[in-house]
């Protein structure tokens, strides 16, 4: 009976000990990874900042819909953030391999095959704001003095961002019935 408790005991400190190693590593990991998520994210800002991004996201009007949904942040630094959430995914994935955890590492490269969707679903949304701003642009020039020009305008800009809304739900792997039925109705 003591040398089946010695012998449970030994193996128990036994996988602790080897475990200790795997854990000072992913925590070397995180750290390490999120020091460089935090320099590509300051570099990411810079690089937007310094090409003039800010300046086409507010004449697209996203700039105006990040201020409506209570946000301080310009659209560089909201790139710049979310750049900062995709490295540090990374970097968890690659914590959670080395501690030999599985269901995350599964889980987190689930989440990884995902961001490509995120990215094409945020490219096609800005695009579409760009093009309805634009749209609504050109009604407002066309339209001239006309009473209820402005309300065209705008419902111009709404139709247009609407498909794109919807493409990036289907990008997404969202409600594809619902954006399924819209595209049969507008066919």
């Amino acid at each position: 009976m003591q040398d089946s408790l010695t012998d449970r005991l030994n193996d128990g400190i036994a996988q602790i000990m080897s475990f200790l190693p795997r854990l000072a590593a992913a925590l070397g990991i995180l750290m390490v990874g999120f020091a460089v998520a935090k320099m590509i994210e300051r570099g990411t800002d810079m690089a937007l900042h310094r090409i003039g991004f800010d300046k086409w996201m507010r004449e697209g009007g996203v700039t105006e819909a990040l201020e409506r949904a209570g946000t301080s942040l310009d659209p560089s630094s909201v790139i710049a953030k979310l750049v900062f959430c995709t490295v540090m995914l990374l970097v968890i994935l690659l914590g959670a391999n080395a501690l030999g955890v599985d269901a995350v590492s599964t889980l987190f490269a689930e989440l990884l095959a995902y961001i490509p969707s995120v990215i094409a679903a945020v490219i096609v949304l800005v695009l579409g704001i760009l093009l309805g701003e634009f749209v609504k642009d050109l009604v407002l020039a066309s339209a001239g003095g006309l009473r209820g020009g402005n309300n065209l305008a705008r419902g111009a800009k709404a139709a247009i961002i609407l498909l794109p809304s919807f493409m990036a739900l289907d990008q997404l792997q969202i409600a594809q019935g619902i954006v399924l039925v819209f595209f049969l109705a507008v066919a």
